[in-house]
């Protein structure tokens, strides 16, 4: 692991975020944030690292009744627009 940490939150059902820093914490660094999702009712969602540093998303759009589920992924997780989406139909 590189030891650099990620934050993931929703904020008012609408927006999934994360949040990067620069560094590890051991080191001096600085925090970057951004929108990894924007939709209606993004609910709850699960993040998986790997020992790679890879990192996945998973969580539905919309509601429960008629939401799409969607998954995030980046290989090479130095920032926020490293995601790639991808919508399950």
């Amino acid at each position: 692991s590189n030891g650099i940490p990620w934050i993931f939150w929703g904020t008012s059902g609408s927006y999934l975020k994360a949040a990067v820093r620069s560094a590890p914490t051991t080191s001096s660094g600085t925090w970057s944030t951004g929108i990894l999702d924007s939709g209606s009712s993004i609910g709850t969602f699960e993040v998986a690292v790997n020992p790679l540093d890879q990192i996945g998303i998973a969580y539905l759009s919309d509601t429960v009744a008629t939401g799409r589920p969607r998954f995030l992924y980046c290989s090479t997780c130095s920032n926020v627009s490293s995601f790639v989406a991808m919508v399950l139909r």
